[in-house]
């Protein structure tokens, strides 16, 4: 489990690594078995019946950003309680390090929902056109696979500063605070 592996300060970069290429490795095949699903429905669904789907989907799809907006407005700083659990490091130059990590991940946490703000029905007519290949729905994924996959290499470098610069103890509890932060974070 996530939790477990990622709060634990004795995990290694290599055992996240393996995590997240195994992850990756089942998000690229649900991506194209996603795909390949909707490249069937949507060759035996009427034109009606597919207008209907993505009305339904941008109806939904506005009540999430809604959702969004209204959790973001309310809490300013998706990495609060791991900054407060930061700046309860006595030693200053340990502090800054596992600032500076936290920084980059939240960093790359906006460029993906940056990403993602063009990957949805309200915006994107790839999305709402009904007869797409299935090589054009693939490239949708691209960029989001990238952006996911350095979100992968903050989270490890966000632990291992963690690890190099605290002990154990504080270590651990930084790391918990950081993963409830990211459980929450809009992503």
């Amino acid at each position: 489990d996530f939790k477990d592996l990622y709060t634990n300060f004795n995990t290694t970069e290599e055992e996240l690594e393996v995590f997240f290429k195994n992850l990756t490795d089942l998000q690229m095949k649900y991506q194209d078995n996603f795909v390949d699903k909707r490249v069937q429905i949507t060759e035996r669904i009427s034109d009606a019946e597919w207008a209907n789907i993505v009305t339904i989907s941008q109806e939904a799809y506005q009540k999430k950003l809604n959702k969004l907006e209204k959790k973001k407005q309310k809490d300013k700083d998706a990495f609060s309680k791991t900054r407060k659990s930061i700046s309860e490091i006595a030693d200053q130059k340990s502090q800054d390090a596992v600032t500076a990590q936290l920084n980059s991940f939240s960093e790359n946490v906006a460029a993906f929902e940056s990403s993602m703000k063009n990957v949805n029905v309200l915006e994107n007519d790839l999305l709402v056109k009904k007869s797409n290949s299935k090589e054009e729905l693939l490239t949708l994924y691209q960029e989001m696979n990238e952006i996911r996959q350095k979100g992968f290499k903050n989270l490890i470098d966000f632990h291992s500063a963690v690890k190099s610069s605290l002990e154990q103890e504080q270590g651990e509890e930084i790391l918990s605070a950081f993963y409830k932060d990211i459980s929450l974070a809009p992503m």
